[in-house]
């Protein structure tokens, strides 16, 4: 499922040259550019991509896509199981 979204997104195949380790125990290889594209520019590419999302966005009173995202994927559905393990570190880090 990485490599499709990668592909969809990025139009070419996911070089798979960065790893993701998640708080679950799963690492999943992901693409360098994507992971160093401007948040901004992927936001619009997933969108056009993904129309769908936006209905989501819609229902839920306008809410920022990356929150819902964040929310509802890594957090509600995963119960927590992929939440990157950086994302764990900086906020253990934050909270001392």
């Amino acid at each position: 499922s990485v490599d499709r979204y990668i592909e969809k997104v990025l139009k070419r195949p996911n070089n798979q040259d960065q790893s993701i380790e998640y708080v679950g125990g799963e690492i999943l290889r992901t693409d360098d550019e994507y992971l160093k594209m401007n948040g901004h520019k992927l936001e619009q590419i997933v969108q056009r991509e993904y129309p769908e999302l936006l209905d989501i966005v819609k229902k839920e009173n306008n809410r920022d896509l990356k929150y819902l995202i964040a929310n509802e994927a890594m957090t509600l559905h995963a119960r927590g199981d992929f939440i990157p393990k950086k994302f764990a570190e900086i906020l253990a880090k934050v909270q001392k």
